[in-house]
């Protein structure tokens, strides 16, 4: 009897847990979650020294039966300096239509970080195959690159 106890005392103490994870403690709905798995970010150099913060989500894998004839990002960032004529590249080729996008926006739910101080974009690409290079880029800064890799097509 002490046996069996100890038995269903160690299996109930692993289970208690199963239906929690690591966003349980966050008051996050589904799609938050999965957009904080998503969510990458790089830092953005002038010469050597770092000049501000990209940060990017990748919408086709959000919301793959909205966003599907093109590749669409959401993306966020600040500059030290301010600059204007961003170029944002996937592949390094470059976006076909750039929409800035007010600090609270319609994708301000997928993160917790919503400031005036940055600026926020939502971008369209061409359709591309494989893995995703994502950077952004002018005559005064660039990023790294932010490698998404996509999923085979069926």
């Amino acid at each position: 009897m002490k046996t069996f106890l100890i038995i269903l005392l160690f299996i109930m103490s692993f289970t208690s847990c199963s239906t929690n994870n690591a966003f349980h403690q966050f008051d996050m709905d589904e799609i938050q979650e999965f957009s904080e798995e998503t969510i990458q970010s790089s830092v953005i150099k002038n010469d050597k020294e770092n000049d501000g913060l990209l940060t990017v989500i990748y919408l086709n894998k959000l919301y793959p039966e909205k966003y599907k004839d093109y590749e669409y990002f959401y993306t966020y960032l600040y500059t030290k300096s301010n600059s204007k004529n961003i170029k944002f590249l996937l592949n390094e080729e470059e976006a076909l239509s750039v929409e800035e996008l007010p600090s609270y926006n319609k994708f301000s739910n997928l993160t917790s970080f919503k400031v005036q101080w940055q600026r926020y974009y939502l971008l369209k690409f061409k359709k591309q195959g494989g893995a995703l290079n994502f950077k952004v880029q002018n005559t005064e800064f660039s990023s790294e690159s932010i490698e998404y890799l996509k999923e085979p097509e069926v």
